[in-house]
């Protein structure tokens, strides 16, 4: 059988953090029980886990004009 893949995207993976320890937990829980996982984020401190981590960066946006 095909392992269902789940992508969470969060803003931060900081340790210590509320949501992101909910986030931690959540991807945990659910490779243990057999999910493709990946947690598309700014900035992993977590270290010790057995999902995927994808980092992105997020550009500069300038606004257009000064009504914008």
């Amino acid at each position: 059988m095909k392992q269902p893949k789940i992508a969470i995207i969060t803003k931060n993976m900081l340790v210590g953090y509320g949501v992101d320890e909910i986030v931690n937990f959540l991807a945990d829980k659910l490779w243990q029980n057999g999910f493709d996982i990946t947690v598309v984020t700014t900035k992993n401190e977590y270290v010790n886990h057995k999902y995927k981590t994808v980092s992105y960066t997020v550009p500069e946006l300038k606004p257009m004009n000064e009504f914008w």
